[in-house]
């Protein structure tokens, strides 16, 4: 009974949907909970945040990120959140006026080489976008799509997104005896 929305009004399933991610991309909770948990919340449209939160975290293997802390994320007008490790950066982004769509987001890598950006539509709980970018001076600049199609329609971003980020590794080449030329390593 201490929440600023009660069940049920306009603003308590964007506030719900807004703590589930903006705690997780922080690193306060890597299994955020609802406090105001009540017979309200097993509906169809708060529920399905959690859904939606699990979709996108079956997708991080949290149980093999090494080394996690903070990173730096920008976006112009809004607010931008995530955490890094040797593995993968993750993160959500978010500007309550307006939408992120079209919005360039700036992330701060430490790493510089390829990465595979992996965007979430967080109300669908679906993969919009999947890309390879580099990272320059520690640094990846990658910009929201204002609409993504999916089954033959066109669908709005909204105002806020997910994302990964993964490290891709070159394999080591390893010298070749037989021709003195190198090979990858399988």
């Amino acid at each position: 009974d201490h929440t600023y929305f009660e069940p049920g009004m306009p603003g308590y399933v964007a506030m719900h949907h807004n703590v589930l991610w903006v705690t997780l991309a922080t690193g306060t909770s890597m299994t955020p909970f609802w406090w105001a948990f009540s017979g309200r919340l097993n509906d169809v449209v708060v529920s399905n945040q959690l859904l939606n939160i699990r979709k996108f975290t079956d997708n991080v293997p949290f149980s093999k990120l090494t080394h996690i802390s903070r990173v730096e994320v920008k976006i112009p007008n809004g607010d931008g959140f995530g955490m890094k490790s040797d593995q993968l950066i993750y993160g959500w982004v978010v500007n309550a006026k307006t939408d992120v769509a079209g919005v360039p987001v700036t992330v701060s890598t430490t790493m510089d080489g390829k990465y595979k950006l992996k965007l979430f539509h967080t109300w669908r709980g679906e993969y919009i976008l999947e890309k390879e970018m580099a990272s320059a001076n520690g640094t990846i600049i990658f910009t929201v799509p204002s609409l993504h199609t999916s089954g033959g329609h066109s669908n709005y971003i909204g105002q806020d997104v997910a994302f990964t980020l993964e490290r891709i590794v070159p394999e080591p080449l390893v010298p070749d005896t037989k021709n003195k030329n190198k090979r990858k390593m399988n």
